[in-house]
């Protein structure tokens, strides 16, 4: 769906429209002017992706390539569009990072649980040794979010 979203038809078309009715080349030139985009639109899917991902590739492995793939896909189609199409405008000023790691990590401890539970129905006789994955984990969620706390938030 991505790629498709990628060619902008109705935005094409649209300006072809409105490029046939304006009557100054002036008017015309702005119609086909730089464009702004926002990331903000694109963030849900990445973090639902990543999330599906990060929890499903324990149960099936043939989660991550097609989730690889997915992330190779739109990086190229947002590194063309911010290259060749579109400006971005200032957004959030860095406060989307914590809220995307925090979705990341809420990832990674709901696929350490899934993964000794499964290993445990499974009768996996080293699967006790996973039982510290998760306090890991969580140490070192809480280090990296001290590591990068803003003194005055």
């Amino acid at each position: 769906v991505q790629p498709l979203k990628a060619l902008k038809i109705p935005k094409i078309i649209m300006s072809a429209i409105f490029t046939l009715i304006t009557p100054s080349p002036k008017a015309k030139a702005r119609i086909w002017q730089i464009q702004y985009d926002q990331f903000g639109k694109y963030i849900a899917n990445h973090s639902i992706t990543m999330l599906l991902g990060v929890i499903y590739s324990c149960i099936n492995p043939l989660m991550t390539p097609f989730c690889l793939l997915y992330f190779v896909v739109n990086l190229g189609l947002q590194l063309w569009e911010m290259v060749y199409r579109t400006r971005r405008i200032y957004e959030s000023a860095g406060m989307l990072w914590p809220k995307f790691f925090n979705h990341v990590m809420c990832g990674i401890y709901l696929q350490h649980i899934v993964m000794i539970a499964l290993l445990g129905i499974k009768k996996f006789v080293f699967a006790p040794i996973l039982i510290p994955a998760p306090f890991i984990a969580l140490i070192f969620h809480v280090s990296v979010l001290r590591l990068y706390d803003r003194p005055w938030t």
